[in-house]
C-alpha cells in the first residue's frame, strides 16, 4: 500500500473535486492509483516482502473460492467506492492489494455494467491491506475508515514489520489485533477457510 501522493491541483481541475469517467479511464494503467476524495494518489511500487505475502494471500484465497464456487479473488483491482458510471462522474476509487467478491455480487455487477472490462463499480465484501514501510498510519486507518463507509464486510490490515493482522468489520469499527501463533479466520466473509500467522509470516 506504498503511496506517493500527486496534489489535487495537478491532475484535477481546481475546484471540481472529481474526475470525469473519460478523465478516469484514460488515467495510465501502468502507474496503480487510488482517487481519495476527489485526490489522484499514485502508489509506489511494491517491495519484495508485500509481493510476498500479497501472493501467500492471494494463492490461499483463490484455491479456496474456487474450490467452493464462491466468487472472485483480486490482486490490486481497482473500486470505485464514490462514482457513477452513467453520470460521468469518479471521486473515489480504492485499490486493496488482495480483494474478494461474492459470486451473486459478482453476477449482478456484470449484468449491470458488463464482465470484460473497467473498474468495479462497488465494494468488495473482503479488503487486505499489507502496509508498507512508507505508508502512514493515519492514511491507512482512513482507508480503513473508506472501505467502511462504503459497505465492507470485513478487511485486514497485514503488518509485516510486528508480524500481526488487525481485522476490521462494520460491527467492530475499531478492530482487533491477531499475533503469532494463532490463525487468521475467513469468518464471516469465508466460513471455512484460515491461515496461520505463523504460515502466512513464515
Amino acid at each position: 500500500m506504498a503511496q506517493a501522493q500527486i496534489t489535487q491541483h495537478q491532475l484535477i481541475p481546481e475546484g471540481r473535486g472529481y474526475l470525469t469517467l473519460t478523465e478516469f479511464l484514460s488515467l495510465p494503467d501502468e502507474q496503480p492509483f487510488e482517487i481519495v476524495n476527489g485526490e489522484i494518489v499514485m502508489m509506489s511500487p511494491a517491495q519484495r516482502e508485500h509481493n510476498t505475502l500479497s501472493r501467500r494471500l492471494f494463492r490461499s484465497l483463490d484455491r479456496f473460492v474456487e474450490e467452493h464456487d464462491l466468487g472472485e479473488v483480486w490482486e490490486e483491482a481497482a473500486y470505485v467506492l464514490d462514482g457513477d458510471k452513467r453520470s460521468d462522474w469518479v471521486r473515489e476509487v480504492r485499490q486493496p492489494d488482495v480483494s474478494f467478491i461474492t459470486r451473486e455480487r459478482v453476477e449482478a455487477h456484470n449484468i449491470d455494467y458488463g464482465a470484460k472490462e473497467g473498474p468495479w463499480w462497488l465494494a468488495p465484501d473482503l479488503a487486505i491491506e499489507i502496509v508498507s514501510p512508507t505508508d502512514r498510519y493515519v492514511d491507512v486507518m482512513r482507508k480503513v475508515a473508506d472501505y467502511l463507509r462504503y459497505g465492507v464486510q470485513l478487511i485486514w490490515v497485514v503488518e509485516p514489520a510486528a508480524q500481526v493482522v488487525r481485522i476490521f468489520s462494520p460491527q467492530e469499527t475499531e478492530g482487533h489485533t491477531l499475533a503469532k501463533n494463532v490463525s487468521l479466520p475467513g469468518d464471516p466473509v469465508l466460513p471455512g477457510w484460515s491461515i496461520s500467522l505463523s504460515e502466512l509470516f513464515r
